[in-house]
């Protein structure tokens, strides 16, 4: 497979199978789509593809919902890079201001109108590339000194909390060779 035909993957997450499979259709001709059916089982497909790009989120599921999911991404697993859209048929200020207060980046409302979806969710994704563009080196994919020091200083606040930490540094002489 030639590396521009790679598709970058998209996780939608609903307990309606029905609506899974219509996002599946409006998004498949350009992204690969991985379906979960509760926010417990979109957490397990996040672990096992690592490569997710978006997630797609219903917010009212059994087992884990929307919310719920929103809160683990983003407080437990200090995940907020990664474009979570809430698409619910839930109207109304009270549902849309609690997703994005727990980080949601967007929220459409069911029926979603395919051509918004996408552009969407193509937007999420271009602001996500460049964010990591502006935090990670080109050649090494490491972060770069700026976003390495945040890192370095969340880290310490965190260890002040009791939360364990460690650091391991490496200084490779010449390694950069002019």
């Amino acid at each position: 497979m030639n590396y521009d035909e790679v598709k970058e993957k998209v996780l939608v997450v609903d307990d309606n199978g029905i609506n899974r499979a219509i996002l599946s259709k409006i998004l498949s001709g350009q992204y690969e789509i991985v379906e979960a059916e509760n926010g417990k089982d979109a957490l397990k497909k996040m672990e096992a593809h690592h490569d997710i790009m978006a997630v797609l989120l219903d917010l009212r599921m059994p087992v884990m919902d929307g919310y719920e999911f929103l809160r683990v991404v983003r407080m437990e697993c200090h995940n907020d890079t990664l474009p979570i859209i809430a698409i619910t048929a839930m109207e109304g200020d009270s549902s849309e201001i609690q997703a994005l207060n727990l980080g949601a980046d967007d929220y459409l409302v069911k029926p979603v109108v395919p051509s918004v979806v996408r552009k969407r969710l193509e937007n999420a994704i271009r602001l996500q590339k460049a964010l990591k563009q502006a935090s990670h080196d080109l050649m090494t994919n490491l972060l770069n000194r700026s976003a390495f020091m945040d890192k370095v200083e969340s880290m310490l606040y965190k260890a002040e909390r009791d939360v364990k930490c460690a650091f391991f540094v490496i200084d490779l002489d010449n390694f950069k060779k002019s």
